[in-house]
């Protein structure tokens, strides 16, 4: 056998040898895994806090290209008047039934006051109805723009 044969056979072996020393450890650090020092520990926090900062501003400039799109779609289409009027009337007219639904019991005793003779039937209320209707109200008073206005949200 030549001596560059047996070179290459060692060479052969060797990288064997290093490809399961590699599994090995692979494995040792799966189920017993090295300390870290803090220094390192900050860094994985850092790493991951500087993914979760990347992706949210990725998310973000999405919606805000989506939004940007269908802004864009609006003004180019030609929209019948009575679907503007539906879209312009459909969050008021929620809102204000949200409100109604909230001062049902207000009203009943404004409208027995007035009318002596009117009878006013009490909405039954739970607290997922009432959940949801402060979501509608939250959003017709404008809590969404009052957020970005005070900086608690980067969404635009």
């Amino acid at each position: 056998m030549s001596l560059g044969g047996i070179v290459s056979k060692l060479t052969g072996a060797k990288d064997v040898v290093e490809l399961a020393g590699k599994g090995v450890g692979n494995i040792l650090d799966r189920f017993i895994p090295k300390k870290m020092s803090e220094e390192e520990k900050w860094e994985k926090v850092k790493d991951a806090m500087r993914y979760d900062l990347t992706q949210g501003k990725l998310e973000i400039a999405d919606v805000n290209k989506a939004r940007e799109m269908w802004m864009t779609y609006l003004k180019t289409q030609h929209i019948p008047w009575i679907a503007s009027l539906l879209n312009a009337i459909y969050r008021p007219f929620c809102g204000f039934m949200a409100i109604f639904y909230l001062t049902d019991k207000f009203w009943a005793q404004v409208l027995t006051q007035l009318l002596p003779n009117f009878k006013w039937t009490l909405i039954d209320r739970d607290p997922v109805t009432d959940a949801l209707i402060g979501v509608i109200i939250y959003f017709f008073f404008g809590l969404r723009q009052r957020s970005k206005e005070k900086n608690v949200t980067d969404v635009s």
